[in-house]
């Protein structure tokens, strides 16, 4: 599977690692968009069509493509940990955002396969007799 097919993939499981890239990279491209658009906002006409402001679609396409993005992430992270993926929906309460953040991205996941998978960390070669 590439890169770009697991950002959108709720299946297996990914290391701490992982989770941080990926969050560090949506803050970084967050301003990297976010910036340009709310200069345009603010200094240019925006563009329309009829009463639906362009900018402000585009803008919120990425929001929704970033929480996508997160979510999946976080789903991921919950499978390293051997929990359901709906423990994401925490996160939708202020102090479960806080839980969320401390499981997800400070503990360890489980040691060796869970029922999500191997263990994206400790991925050992298996050799059978006849590769010898």
């Amino acid at each position: 599977m590439s890169k770009l097919a697991t950002l959108f993939s709720f299946n297996g499981r990914i290391p701490r690692s992982q989770f941080w890239g990926v969050f560090y990279m949506l803050i970084l491209l967050t301003f990297i968009v976010g910036f340009p658009f709310a200069f345009m906002d603010a200094v240019v006409t925006t563009p329309t069509v009829g009463d639906v402001d362009i900018l402000g679609l585009v803008g919120f396409s990425l929001i929704i493509l970033f929480m996508v993005v997160i979510t999946t992430t976080t789903v991921k992270r919950f499978h390293d940990r051997d929990r359901s993926g709906l423990w994401a929906l925490i996160s939708l309460t202020g102090i479960g955002l806080l839980w969320v953040i401390i499981e997800c991205g400070l503990l360890k996941g489980t040691v060796g396969p869970n029922r999500f998978g191997e263990n994206p960390v400790y991925r050992k070669a298996v050799t059978t007799p006849s590769e010898k």
